[in-house]
């Protein structure tokens, strides 16, 4: 999984700011503040949603501090990038913690989606890395089948090729590996039998197994 999601907005970077605060302040975000980036490379607006930050102390108080509660409005190659933090998610060790991180996440990409003015990119591919003898990798390959969710299952142990290739962009030799790419080229990683991250990037609504 990124630390980070991005996308690239379609307006100037004044147009982006004022549709991010607009639509953070319809949705019931409270403001905080700004914060400039050094040399002029951008903006970070500090925000803050009261209550998913208060469900959050309830389950798990000691992550407050990686809450993500800003927005980043970066100036790159002659583009504005509109993101936010997804380190919280990696952090989530609970069914009711994830639950509360992965509505965090969708606030958050809603508000990402309003500033840069662009939709939810569009799932292409799922590609699935395992070997013949990864008993997790049979699971999560019954688990995709019974969801009904088309993918393409890549043996690492038959295909260096693709074991290197999945060692570079992940830095991952361990298996099962989910990859998920998008319209616009991006590819997300999913290590492990993650049901939980699955069914989000999957939006799934039944229920998750645990």
């Amino acid at each position: 999984m990124k630390l980070a999601y991005f996308r690239k907005s379609t307006r100037s970077f004044d147009e982006t700011l004022a549709a991010l605060q607009a639509t953070a302040a319809e949705q019931g975000w409270k403001e905080l503040g700004t914060t400039a980036l050094p040399e002029d490379q951008g903006t970070m607006v500090l925000l803050c949603r009261p209550d998913w930050l208060g469900e959050l102390i309830k389950h798990d108080h000691q992550v407050l501090g990686f809450a993500p509660c800003s927005v980043t409005l970066l100036k790159k190659d002659n583009e504005v990038q509109v993101g936010v933090s997804q380190l919280m998610q990696l952090l989530a060790q609970s069914p009711d913690f994830a639950k509360i991180a992965a509505q965090a996440s969708a606030q958050l990409r809603e508000l990402v989606h309003a500033a840069a003015g662009v939709g939810e990119p569009k799932l292409e591919k799922v590609k699935l890395y395992s070997t013949k003898s990864c008993p997790y990798c049979r699971m999560e390959k019954s688990w995709l089948e019974g969801q009904k969710i088309e993918f393409e299952e890549v043996y690492v142990d038959l295909d260096q090729a693709e074991a290197e290739r999945l060692v570079r962009n992940t830095g991952q030799l361990g298996v099962p590996v989910t990859e998920f790419v998008y319209n616009e080229g991006e590819a997300e990683y999913v290590v492990g039998f993650d049901r939980a991250r699955l069914q989000d990037l999957l939006k799934l609504e039944t229920p998750v197994a645990v």
